[in-house]
């Protein structure tokens, strides 16, 4: 049954299309492993995430700063809510979060990180 003011996109071409026009992510897996693509794409875009400890699992982040992670559906829904209603709360997190995708997960930072190790692995030889 279809809700009001629900839309359900699939399929998209290209993610600029969707994250450009949403103002919060969420994303609240009950288990999962490993560092989720969509939680570090939202980041990355400038969109503000929720998300479960599972949705960041991986990820270095500061709870409130980066993303809201939280556990009950009612904590979850509450964060949504906060951000929705608070436009500089949202900037900042916004802000915080595409930083951190900046400073610790795009290219030349994890480059950086593997020549430390190739380096270190070929001393030790």
């Amino acid at each position: 049954m279809p809700l009001p003011d629900v839309t359900i996109e699939e399929n998209i071409s290209h993610p600029a299309d969707f994250f450009s026009r949403i103002a919060v992510m969420n994303y609240a897996p009950s288990r999962g492993s490993g560092m989720k693509v969509k939680v570090m794409e939202a980041m990355a875009y400038g969109v503000p995430v929720v998300t479960t400890w599972e949705g960041m699992e991986g990820i270095q982040y500061q709870n409130g700063v980066h993303c809201w992670v939280a556990e009950s559906d009612d904590e979850i829904a509450g964060k949504i809510v906060e951000l929705l209603d608070d436009v500089s709360s949202r900037k900042r997190m916004l802000e915080a979060a595409r930083a951190l995708m900046e400073e610790k997960y795009s290219p030349v930072p994890v480059v950086d990180q593997m020549m430390e190790i190739y380096f270190e692995i070929a001393k030790s030889h």
